[in-house]
């Protein structure tokens, strides 16, 4: 009822009206919600709470007035004292205050955008709702003329009815921005979505276009009431039936998921084991879930999640918790589709339990027909729909409002209790065309729903709005976070808020990874625990988490949970050793040698010498041919293009070469990583059926006796895109060096599914990371010497003992040899990168901006300066996109977007792009033209899909935008022209 006060004033209202009358406007040199804020710091100053219950009861609407008065002198002054662009504190008294007032006061400043804070955190300062340059006339700060909506009959008493709702002591500042501002911005869209063309007379709250042009729309006074109204409902669906969104009963879940069965493969009775520990551990009183499972390589991680949760939450001691209903958030999109099939194809869920959300569709190569992609225009706080999509794990969901949708939605759940609730559904009634109200509603459907990260991150930095799609889901699901540690350290700490969000709304968390530390660990933990903390006080329930840690291994100390009252340090721990000890006792799969090259430019000649080492060591033989598939690991993509065409040929064998990085062309990228799932997918009695049918499909033996030999090497050139949720068993790997966890993560990639002894090295490691036989010679770019923001310094990795920068410096002992998770869990001294590793990731999680000070001061997590000092996946670069234009067999156009994602794109014809020459020795001969005929047969699709699809997205450093000339081959992707030579001999270009 108050958050909109500032609209009352003659900035706004003279704004509003240019703005109709198709005048151009500037942005406003105080925007409105300051002035409400500053309105109601006037109301309440030097007041507690039962003072300001008190004033619930007998305000009048000459109070507001005055207040108005107030809001505007000190308004005025703020914009003086912000001239010039000095940086001015908020004059908001409730800021230091706490209390209702504090809580209003904060949900009223930050309901469209977070404001920014000083450098201690202890004050709000001007800089996102002032704008020094914008003129501010004389009267600008008064109400307008007219009578202002607090005037009018039946107000002053519902806001009397309101504000005596409020108790003393009845706030918690720590669930504000999770519960309260989102059901306010939420409200807040519905009501503008809700908006009708008007008479334009009086006070204006917005307008809308009527025929091509723009007309006055909502007064005032109906604008507030729409969104008060809708408060109400908002708050329901977020904060009352938090709890009864559509889940799974017990008896809709797969019985191999509730029920593990004991009579599993060895490797996968562990899961049976941990499900056991859950389901007693939670039995023993009421209190919060996190779980951490270490199970290693092919172990069974991705059933393991919802057997654990299932057991979790059928046994919880609340019966309005017994439900399965989580968000498993992956690195990559490929993961989340990958995810989403397993789910229904292995695990067992209906098709209708799951959903894929992604940016863009995945593109599939067991389907033509792609699910359609939904598009519209932007407005509004609900925006960051447009970009995403809610897709069935193997089919379309049925079209809003079509008869299949009916059935759909029943089946999502047999609970006639569990529904959406009814503002949602009006949410969905009001998207105006542009299907974001129907993308919020499925989110709200869906049980399971596997997603990038990117989608739920967003509740962790909700600096405008497009963080309500994914507050929506943390709020109401579990959370499942798989591979914690393939994130950077700033990342994590921004993780590390999110899983704290988790814990605020009484979610269940698990984390995976086999090789995540424990001070990740304890991090995520830590901040779980303190949600908790913040959900119990709100519900009147045990300040009490449940702790689960488990891997894989046999043997009690494998699986620990805090039944026993351990703290989750010694629980990790415990587990940690048993995973060492059985780590220990198996055979080895994966052993290292260490190549060796004394320049880049001797790399090419020692890795292809290592490449026919493994091949003849490790090479099976198909059809009287000796086979081997193995991967050189790259760090950048411009390394691992320029390796793939520096990588000579093999004597007296056929050596080919596939090249793979992010910037080839989004259908090329798939098609290949489809075949190598085939190929490499090395499963039951004959696991080299699929490689056998590769080289069968690409005449691979005809070549090979042509060329007259026996021998054939096929050799993978690929960027960190292997690394991580490819399940593929490769027969050697070379490696660059750059951090322990890409050593251990690309590893398991080699025998893999096959699990044989390993009798001499399928491991080769480059002796120096790549990056550093480059400029200073630092390891950055990535690597733990990058440049971080300046006030965390910079971490150097001579001051940790490795000045040489050598692998064998970084590591120690820990590479030479047996390969696997003991290269980070081994406790003891550590080598010096994973010290200097830790400092890293220490230096994001603590200080000013770290995870501590976000969950203990107000000000802080209520900011933007938090999310803009830690940042997830922060770029220094913009991005362009080239795509591609094929319009028949014989014609085709690269063209560039210079703006994409916008509504009105700046493309033009790719005048700096150049095609190179294909190189001779490429596996896959034909490529281009073998995917067009594979993908979509005799018709081309429309442009939009065309370009969605044969697209390569290009960074763009600095403020210039230069994009300067790039070369493209189907064989090597995008580079930048000339070709880079970062492996040429002294001499040439």
């Amino acid at each position: 009822m108050l958050h909109d006060l500032g609209k009352a004033t003659v900035l706004f209202q003279n704004k509003l009206r240019k703005s109709i009358d198709g005048t151009a406007v500037t942005s406003d040199a105080l925007r409105h919600e300051l002035i409400s804020a500053l309105a109601w710091d006037a109301l309440i100053e030097g007041k507690d709470d039962q003072q300001i219950v008190r004033l619930g009861r007998t305000i009048v609407a000459a109070d507001i007035d005055a207040a108005m008065v107030a809001a505007a002198q000190r308004g005025r002054a703020l914009w003086i004292q912000c001239s010039g662009g000095a940086e001015a504190e908020l004059p908001l008294s409730f800021s230091t205050t706490g209390g209702i007032g504090a809580f209003i006061g904060v949900l009223i400043l930050g309901h469209h955008r977070l404001p920014a804070a000083t450098l201690t955190r202890d004050a709000f300062t001007a800089s996102e709702h002032v704008n020094w340059t914008s003129p501010l006339a004389a009267n600008a700060l008064e109400v307008a003329p007219g009578c202002p909506y607090w005037h009018d009959a039946g107000w002053i008493e519902r806001l009397h009815l309101e504000l005596s709702r409020c108790t003393e002591g009845c706030t918690e500042m720590f669930s504000l921005d999770l519960y309260a501002r989102t059901a306010l911005m939420f409200a807040d869209h519905l009501g503008s979505a809700s908006k009708a063309a008007g008479d334009g007379l009086g006070h204006l709250a917005n307008s809308m276009k009527l025929d091509d042009r723009s007309v006055p729309a909502d007064s005032l006074a109906r604008h507030v009431s729409r969104v008060t109204n809708a408060t109400r409902g908002a708050f329901h669906a977020l904060y009352e039936a938090r709890n009864d969104y559509p889940a799974l009963l017990y008896d809709e879940v797969p019985s191999n998921i509730v029920h593990p069965s004991p009579k599993a493969p060895a490797r996968f009775q562990w899961q049976g084991r941990a499900a056991a520990a859950a389901a007693e551990v939670v039995a023993t009183g009421e209190g919060g879930f996190f779980a951490c499972i270490m199970s290693g390589t092919g172990t069974g991680k991705t059933r393991a999640a919802p057997v654990i949760l299932s057991a979790a939450a059928f046994n919880d001691v609340k019966r309005e918790r017994r439900s399965l209903r989580f968000t498993l958030a992956l690195g990559l999109r490929t993961l989340a589709s990958q995810s989403g099939k397993e789910y229904v194809q292995d695990l067992g869920f209906t098709d209708r339990d799951v959903r894929v959300l992604v940016g863009q569709p995945p593109i599939s190569f067991d389907a033509r027909n792609p699910p359609k992609v939904a598009g519209g225009d932007s407005s509004d706080h609900l925006i960051g729909l447009d970009a995403i999509e809610v897709l069935s794990a193997e089919g379309a969901i049925p079209d809003e409002g079509s008869p299949e949708e009916h059935d759909w939605l029943i089946g999502l759940s047999y609970d006639p209790d569990r529904q959406v609730p009814a503002f949602l559904q009006l949410m969905a009634e009001h998207d105006q065309g542009n299907g974001r109200g129907a993308k919020l509603r499925r989110l709200a459907e869906t049980p399971i729903l596997c997603a990038t990260i990117d989608h739920v991150i967003a509740a962790a930095s909700p600096v405008r709005s497009r963080h309500l799609a994914a507050a929506l889901r943390i709020i109401t699901s579990d959370l499942v976070l798989d591979e914690i540690d393939q994130f950077s350290s700033e990342d994590l700490s921004v993780v590390a808020r999110l899983v704290h969000l988790a814990g605020v709304a009484g979610r269940r968390v698990i984390i995976l990874s086999a090789t995540v530390t424990g001070y990740i660990a304890g991090t995520l933990e830590a901040a779980y625990r303190e949600g908790w903390s913040v959900h119990a006080r709100l519900f009147g329930l045990q300040d009490k988490v449940h702790l689960l840690c488990t891997s894989d291994a046999e043997g009690a100390d494998a699986c620990a949970t805090s039944i026993g009252g351990d703290a989750f340090e010694a629980l990790f721990d415990k587990v940690r050793r048993a995973t060492m000890e059985a780590l220990k006792d198996q055979p080895p799969f994966r052993l290292a040698e260490m190549l060796e090259a004394d320049r880049a430019a001797d790399l090419p000649v020692a890795i292809g010498a290592a490449c026919s080492r493994m091949h003849d060591r490790h090479a099976v033989t198909i059809d009287g041919f000796r086979v081997s598939v193995g991967f050189v690991k790259m760090t950048r993509v411009s390394h691992t293009a320029d390796m793939a065409s520096a990588l000579p040929a093999a004597e007296g064998r056929l050596r080919l070469k596939i090249c793979l990085h992010s910037r080839f062309l989004r259908l090329h990228r798939a098609w290949i990583e489809s075949r190598l799932k085939e190929a490499l997918t090395r499963k039951g009695d004959d696991p080299n059926t699929g490689l056998r049918a590769l080289c069968h499909d690409w005449n691979i033996f005809a070549r090979a006796r042509a060329a007259g030999c026996r021998d054939i090497e096929i050799v993978l050139i690929c960027s960190p895109v292997i690394e991580t949720g490819n399940d593929l068993d490769f027969d050697y790997a070379i490696l660059d060096p750059v951090s322990s966890r890409s050593i251990v993560q690309a590893s398991g990639r080699v025998n893999r599914h096959r699990l044989t002894q390993a009798h001499a090295a399928n491991i080769g490691l480059i002796p120096r990371p790549v990056v550093c036989w480059e400029g200073q010679g630092l390891l950055e770019f990535p690597g733990v010497e990058t440049r971080m923001p300046e006030q965390l310094g910079r971490i150097r990795l001579a001051n940790f003992g490795a000045a040489d920068r050598l692998a064998e410096t970084l590591f120690g002992d820990r590479i030479m040899g047996v390969i696997d998770a003991r290269l980070i869990l081994e406790d003891g001294p550590q080598p010096p990168l994973l010290r200097a590793e830790r400092a890293h990731l220490e230096s994001f999680i603590t200080g000013r901006a770290g995870i501590e000070a976000w969950m203990s001061s107000p000000v802080a997590r209520n900011s933007l300066t938090m999310s803009r000092e830690r940042r997830f996946r922060r770029s220094a670069a913009s991005e362009v996109l080239f795509h591609l234009i094929v319009t028949d067999a014989q014609t085709e156009e690269w063209k560039v977007d210079r703006l994409p994602g916008r509504t009105n794109p700046l493309t033009e014809p790719a005048m700096m792009l150049q095609r190179d020459a294909e190189p001779a020795d490429v596996l896959f001969e034909g490529l281009h033209e073998a995917v067009l005929t594979e993908h979509y047969g005799g018709d081309l699709p429309g442009s939009r899909r065309m370009k969605s699809e044969l697209q390569i997205s290009w960074p763009v450093y600095g403020a210039g935008g230069d994009i300067g000339n790039v070369v493209y081959s189907t064989g090597l992707g995008l580079r930048r022209a000339p070709a880079e030579a970062s492996f040429a001999q002294d001499g040439e270009p």
